[in-house]
């Protein structure tokens, strides 16, 4: 497995993959083995959205057609609503768990979507920073609970045994000459397992997967950033947080977790030769200590000046190489070296952790597969119940509707024995309100007297007499 590791800075803006990441050129050129991708929402409202996915598709599809694995943080900014200080202190609060619920499920969805490329995840990115308080941002007690259901959800409830689970990665530095800043990590890590195994059943978790809930330690080392620090400065501080850290693991855990340092750095205020030095010295060490699985330097290109933490990058603003791109083009030719030096002949150290890893991994599919049954099982159970309360049902409903027919029977015939006495009321209505016509024979009407005859023969005097021709036809034909 590769050692070196390139934060990419943030992988999308406005919906549209960086070209640091997209296309995977600038990537591969630099010869790392691994490149720490951040899953924020950025525009979209859930990483289910077909949007996201599928700028989050070209970009790790490109990196690893480039044969770069991918090491995802899946943190606060892969959930639309910040957590804000709902996490601050040890006490129950609804909105703290709304937003747990919210998380696990972002988280499982992006898992799940890419786990057949990413085989590597950390949760909430330094959960012990006070980032703008006077306490840790994430509460102890709050983080052994985020831990807890992320690995519940995925490896348990989804089987999701092939990838693994790093926890949220915990900063430690000597800023401003903190000394003390060693403990930042380290206590805060030991309460998280006192909590989780108390009050969140890390135990019922260790006893189903044989591991607490967490694969690997997420560390962040910032240390010796002094203009002063030397190499050798640099090697003995790493060596110091990194026995400080492993210590509280061998205390607290029953199983040896590996260490994955995702970031660490420096930046070239103290000159531009004074970063790639301390970055050449960081990977010399962290590249050699076993404990260590993996180192991922931050950052790719420097930040605008008005966001505080500038200059970090192997790049500045306008894309200009610094001397520690070259130093890291180094460090990752080394690293892709001893890879293959290893590859030909693994030690016996490593092939022992190859087989306890791969003993853990068989473990873990079987407890998810023991879960899976028992689900399985469950739900069986459930239907059974289902479906014979489904069949008593069916029998009451039968029973009920052979009740309504007959009830339907009895006032179909109720009615038809009402129609036929309003039928008898009516005719009755009629008899009772209709009077029999009385038969009267027409009248006869009175005569008409005759008008009186006159006698015409008065008449005939008072006309000539009347001569008529008396010639026969025969007679007149010859005139």
């Amino acid at each position: 497995m590769r050692k070196v590791g390139l934060d990419s800075n943030r992988p999308v803006e406005g919906g549209t993959p960086s070209w640091r990441v997209h296309p995977p050129d600038f990537m591969a050129s630099t010869g790392t083995g691994y490149v720490r991708i951040n899953f924020v929402l950025d525009q979209w409202s859930s990483p289910a959205d077909d949007g996201w996915l599928r700028v989050y598709d070209t970009i790790v599809n490109g990196l690893k057609e480039k044969g770069i694995e991918i090491y995802g943080l899946i943190g606060h900014e892969s959930v639309r609503e910040p957590p804000g200080d709902n996490f601050r202190n040890a006490r129950k609060n609804a909105a703290a768990d709304a937003w747990i619920d919210r998380y696990v499920e972002n988280f499982v969805t992006i898992v799940g979507h890419f786990r057949d490329r990413v085989k590597i995840f950390e949760s909430f990115n330094e959960p012990n920073d006070w980032h703008g308080g006077n306490k840790a941002w994430i509460h102890p007690y709050w983080f052994a609970k985020m831990l807890e259901r992320i690995y519940r959800a995925v490896k348990l409830e989804r089987g999701f045994t092939d990838v693994t689970l790093v926890s949220g990665p915990l900063l430690a530095h000597d800023l401003g000459g903190a000394e003390n800043g060693i403990s930042m990590a380290t206590k805060y890590l030991k309460d998280t397992y006192q909590a989780g195994k108390k009050k969140h059943g890390w135990e019922d978790v260790r006893s189903s997967f044989g591991s607490y809930p967490l694969d690997g330690i997420g560390y962040h080392l910032y240390v010796r950033q002094s203009a002063e620090s030397t190499p050798a400065d640099i090697k003995g501080a790493h060596k110091k947080y990194l026995n400080a850290l492993s210590k509280v693991v061998k205390q607290q855990d029953v199983a040896d977790k590996k260490i994955y340092v995702s970031e660490f750095g420096w930046r070239s205020d103290h000159g531009e030769a004074f970063q790639a030095r301390n970055l050449r010295a960081g990977f010399e060490y962290l590249r050699e200590d076993p404990r260590v699985a993996l180192a991922v330097y931050f950052c790719t290109q420097d930040f605008p000046e008005g966001e505080g933490i500038a200059r970090w990058g192997l790049l500045k603003m306008n894309g200009e190489k610094k001397p520690a791109y070259n130093a890291f083009l180094e460090q990752a030719r080394l690293d892709r070296e001893a890879v293959v030096v290893t590859a030909v002949e693994p030690t016996p150290q490593e092939k022992i952790a190859q087989l306890e890893k791969e003993a853990q991994g068989l473990r873990q599919q079987l407890a998810a597969s023991r879960a899976t049954v028992s689900r399985l099982e469950k739900e069986g159970q459930e239907l059974r119940q289902q479906l014979a309360t489904s069949q008593t049902t069916t029998a009451q409903l039968q029973q009920e509707v052979q009740v309504l027919r007959q009830q339907v029977a009895t006032l179909q015939e109720t009615i038809t024995q009402l129609r036929r006495q309003v039928d008898t009321l009516r005719q009755q209505l009629v008899a009772a309100t209709t009077t029999t016509p009385v038969i009267t024979p027409p009248v006869t009407p009175p005569a008409i007297a005759p008008p009186p005859m006159e006698d015409v023969t008065t008449r005939l005097r008072r006309h000539p007499v009347k001569r008529f021709d008396t010639r026969t036809l025969d007679q007149i034909k010859y005139l």
